[in-house]
């Protein structure tokens, strides 16, 4: 994982994680320019953090001990077309 985490791909993209009262969290790539914006697209929106994908990946490892099975899925939903990763049981992109 540590060649990822140093990809210019990685480092120069953001994403927002986006923390819900349902116990679910979000990853989105959708560009945002307030946490407004996502408190009305999301009405159980608690916070949000925005960091680099490389970042991202790095604070759900250390944070969250994360298993390579679910990096693998983040780093394919950095690479997709899909604006939304769920992360949760089970984990989700739409």
């Amino acid at each position: 994982m540590e060649d990822v985490l140093n990809d210019d791909f990685f480092t120069n993209h953001s994403a927002n994680i986006i923390y819900r009262r349902e116990h679910t969290t979000l990853i989105s790539k959708k560009p945002y320019s307030c946490w407004e914006e996502i408190q009305d697209e999301f009405e159980d929106y608690q916070t949000n953090l925005n960091y680099t994908y490389a970042d991202i990946l790095d604070f759900l490892i250390e944070d969250y001990g994360i298993d390579e099975d679910e990096q693998q899925q983040i780093v394919e939903f950095f690479k997709s077309d899909y604006t939304v990763f769920e992360w949760g049981i089970p984990n989700k992109t739409y």
